[in-house]
């Protein structure tokens, strides 16, 4: 209607469709709680919802080594202490959100703790103590009209897999397709996929949930990748 009428919207019409980037490192925990106050001031000093999705630019075949301490340290910044932080230093805005369950947080781990994979240990043991702070901080802010909760899915077809697929010398879809095999639905996730369920425990329908775990994973915890010879023959034993 004010674009009918030629009005210029508000300054809260333009932040509720501007979309802002604020450049910060997970690897340096020391810095999070600056970089989210930053946030908020950009939000007008409200703040209801909290969605913690990290990475290190690395993955299973990209750069991680099981037998260098400084990748078990970096992982543990990354996924465990940054969004800790990150968690402290919201506290006090999302406590005073007047949506229906409170302010929420929303952290965006993954399946891999439940896969003992020795190649990606690193990886695997900073995710299984994500889910730990999760839990952790679900706990310490019950009584604070916060709510904590992660979404844990299986192998999603990302830009990251089709990077995997040209480090193992294939092409994405023969990997993505590799991967899917393992997968008891048969397919890869969507991100989307992923997205829907992290909103669904942001929004109010999820407003007595806190400390929850949630499996986005087409069923792969009915299993495992170690169910399939095709995969162990693929990922143990061959060529990095």
């Amino acid at each position: 209607k004010k674009q009918e009428t030629g009005a210029r919207p508000t300054e809260a019409e333009q932040r509720a469709i501007a979309v802002e980037g604020i450049v910060g490192d997970l690897k340096k925990p020391e810095t999070m709680a600056s970089l989210l106050d930053h946030a908020v001031h950009l939000l007008g000093g409200t703040l209801d919802v909290l969605i913690i999705s990290v990475g290190n630019g690395k993955s299973e075949y990209l750069g991680l080594d099981p037998k260098n301490a400084e990748d078990y340290k970096m992982s543990y910044d990354v996924a465990v202490l940054s969004p800790q932080f990150l968690i402290d230093a919201a506290a006090p805005y999302l406590m005073k959100s007047t949506q229906k369950g409170g302010g929420s947080v929303v952290v965006v781990g993954t399946m891999a703790p439940m896969v003992p994979w020795p190649d990606t240990a690193p990886y695997n043991y900073a995710r299984a103590a994500q889910n730990c702070m999760v839990e952790t901080m679900a706990f310490r802010h019950r009584l604070d009209n916060i709510r904590v909760n992660a979404v844990l899915p299986s192998c999603i077809h990302t830009g990251a897999l089709d990077l995997m697929a040209a480090k193992k010398g294939t092409t994405a879809e023969e990997y993505a397709k590799l991967r899917a095999e393992a997968q008891p639905t048969g397919r890869n996730s969507k991100p989307e996929e992923v997205a829907d369920a992290a909103l669904f425990l942001a929004g109010s329908g999820a407003s007595y949930m806190t400390g929850e775990l949630m499996k986005v994973d087409g069923g792969l915890h009915l299993s495992s990748w170690f169910n399939r010879p095709k995969i162990t023959k693929e990922f143990v034993g061959g060529t990095d």
